[in-house]
């Protein structure tokens, strides 16, 4: 069986609108309540119907939707006299003819639409009037329902609303209503082909709007704010001529000095029982102060306010005497600071004096310190725990604490002030490799040489003011008359190649050189260079020392570096000045 294809037609019909057209053209003749007036309270808040009509769509082309009945219920909100606003849904019974392909007599089906729009409503008179004729407009929304089965379907979509309408109060909670609407919406297309391929095909073009018109009439059952008679207008009260008024004013209580933020409370006795207060601060009316007690406000800069009050009876006023109060300083506690010694070796203490002035309503402070390095106990500084470069005894080091003395008065102020520490760690004695001798030989071997010429010279160039200290020792198996000088004669040799000035040796001023020799003593702990065979210092027949030979370390002389402003090593015990003569006469060793 062939599908039939339908196209939809919209026709304008006749509108009987004459009735309502004629309500809202006659509203300007009808008498109006006498409540109208802008300032009676007697009209609806919220108003509650329900309209029955006619509903008709304009004819278009295939498909025409027939005029039918339409049910309307609505609510309204009046919120001002003029505008309000309305939500409203009806349902309206039109039938669809569709004009089948190629055919000229259209099909009938059976269509509902409900409409459901949300509008404003724009009075022409006030709440309170009996005829309230009005135009309105909004957005709505359309459900196009068909009752034929497939290929029909449900189709929804946006639209418009617009109308004219005329409210008439019958009674005070029921009134007559006739609306004129225009219906804008999109061409529902019930899901069929937009057109027709075989003969008697139903089909609707796509794209495209509807038209419709909408007639009314109801009631409306309103929930009015009920109008509240105004009481009768008070009895003329006969003036009585006021007996002169002697104002009585007392002094002000309570003022007294205070601190920033505490409370000042002043009270006057009172007056007459009608008598009103002002209270006055430096001349200006303080806000809000109006009793017989007044809390001056004192939080802010310190100073005097001067208060007096104002009492008022009938037209007559005073005022009182004035008072004074002082708001006393309040500041942070200013702090004096200084340390005694201001430079200390490390390990050394230094005593720190501090002492604070407080404002007069700070009251007393409490004083702590606080250093960047260092510990303080009481007012005692302690330098021990300051960090140095321990690496390098060579130099003097300083270091600058900075200290910071802090102040807290009774009202939690704090106030402090610096000051700066200088700890020092001075230069030490360093011990070299000791210089180690062949047995029964006092010449100094290439590789003591190195030691002097390559690792001492450098240091007594860069610390001008150091000092070395050369302290000679012999081994007990080095005896006979020959031998008992060697200690002696070991320590020349070494101050010789430091100071000839000739060959390789550098020139070193021998007030520069201290000297000592002890024989066979070994108190102090060897600690021989033996440059061995892992270098390349080659070494005259007979010169090397191999490190099979245990005695070597017992022929020996102690080199000691003394930089400028260190103290002499104990270690090296009673040390003398270089024999310049004697070392003189031996030139450069070679």
């Amino acid at each position: 069986m062939k599908a039939r294809s339908y196209s939809l037609r919209f026709g304008w019909r006749a509108i009987p609108l004459a009735v309502v057209a004629a309500l809202v053209a006659a509203v300007p003749a009808m008498p109006q309540s006498s409540s109208s007036s802008s300032t009676t309270e007697d009209y609806s808040i919220v108003d509650v119907g329900a309209s029955v009509g006619s509903q008709w769509f304009r004819d278009k082309g295939i498909k025409r939707l027939a005029q039918s009945a339409l049910i309307n219920i609505h609510v309204d909100e009046n919120f001002t006299n003029y505008v309000g606003l309305e939500e409203s849904l009806s349902l309206g019974f039109n039938q669809i003819r569709l004009l089948p392909y190629q055919q000229n007599q259209f099909a009938p089906f059976s269509e509902k639409n409900w409409q459901g729009a949300i509008t404003g409503m724009f009075y022409l008179t006030p709440r309170d009037a009996r005829f309230r004729p009005f135009f309105t407009f909004g957005p709505g929304y359309v459900w196009y329902v068909p009752g034929a089965a497939k290929p029909f379907e449900e189709k929804n979509s946006p639209s418009l609303v617009y109308g004219i309408g005329l409210k008439g109060w019958m009674t005070k909670g029921v009134a007559f209503r006739a609306d004129l609407r225009g219906l804008w919406t999109k061409t529902p297309h019930f899901g069929l082909p937009d057109h027709g391929i075989n003969p008697g095909d139903l089909y609707v073009p796509r794209g495209g709007t509807e038209k419709g018109i909408q007639a009314t009439i109801g009631l409306d059952f309103g929930f009015r704010r009920h109008h509240v008679e105004a009481p009768p207008p008070p009895a003329p009260v006969v003036e009585k001529k006021p007996e002169p008024v002697v104002v009585q004013v007392a002094g002000i209580e309570g003022a007294h000095d205070v601190c920033p933020g505490e409370d000042e409370r002043l009270s006057i006795a009172p007056s007459a029982s009608n008598a009103t207060y002002q209270w006055m601060v430096d001349g200006e009316p303080a806000p809000g102060a109006n009793g017989t007690s007044f809390s001056l406000p004192t939080a802010g800069a310190s100073g005097t306010k001067s208060v007096t009050v104002k009492v008022t009876v009938g037209d007559q006023s005073k005022t009182s005497e004035p008072v004074t109060v002082r708001i006393k300083d309040l500041h942070a506690p200013s702090v004096t600071f200084s340390i005694s010694p201001t430079t200390i070796p490390q390990g050394g203490k230094a005593q720190l004096s501090a002492s604070a002035t407080s404002s007069e309503c700070g009251g007393a402070s409490t004083i702590g310190y606080t250093a960047s390095e260092g510990t303080i106990s009481g007012d005692t500084y302690d330098s021990s725990s300051v960090q140095f470069d321990m690496s390098n005894r060579s130099k003097a080091q300083s270091k600058v604490v900075h200290l910071t003395a802090t102040a807290t008065d009774q009202k939690g102020q704090t106030g402090s002030a610096t000051a700066d520490l200088t700890v020092t760690l001075s230069p030490e004695a360093r011990r070299l490799e000791d210089i180690v001798y062949p047995l029964g030989s006092a010449r100094v071997n290439n590789c003591g040489k190195r030691l002097l010429l390559e690792e001492l010279s450098p240091m007594l160039r860069d610390d001008p003011g150091a000092t070395v200290i050369l302290i000679g020792h012999r081994d007990t198996q080095e005896k006979g008359k020959a031998a008992a000088k060697l200690d002696e004669v070991r320590v020349i040799n070494a101050a010789a190649v430091l100071s000839a000035g000739t060959g390789i040796c550098p020139q070193l001023e021998l007030s520069r050189v201290k000297v000592n020799w002890v024989g066979t003593d070994q108190t102090s702990t060897p600690n021989p260079s033996l440059c061995g065979e892992s270098t390349n210092v080659k070494e005259r027949s007979g010169q090397a020392i191999k490190a099979s030979d245990k005695r070597a370390e017992y022929r020996r002389v102690e080199v000691w570096v003394v930089p400028s402003g260190a103290e002499m090593p104990a270690a090296a015990g009673a040390v003398k000045d270089a024999p310049a003569s004697e070392i003189k006469a031996k030139g450069c060793p070679k």
